[in-house]
């Protein structure tokens, strides 16, 4: 795996950690503030995984494409 997925999917565990642990503690906060900005972080969060994953694939799929011609044009350029 990619270390920054390793890194985001980490941060993202111990958001919901920190969450459950401070849950406790809420009463003393004021709440809404609290969870909406959890839920603006966590949003933010699912967001830079999910476009980590599509620039992973993309890059994996262009790769597959394209390697088979580059290689192709490499052999044709040394004859």
């Amino acid at each position: 795996m990619d270390f920054l997925l390793l890194l985001m999917m980490k941060i993202h565990l111990l958001t919901w950690i920190v969450v459950t642990l401070d849950f406790e503690l809420c009463h003393l906060l004021y709440l809404p503030f609290f969870l909406n900005e959890f839920v603006r972080f966590h949003k933010l969060l699912h967001q830079m995984i999910k476009m980590h994953f599509l620039t992973c694939r993309k890059r994996q799929s262009c790769i597959a494409t394209l390697g088979p011609i580059i290689r192709i044009y490499e052999i044709k350029e040394v004859k």
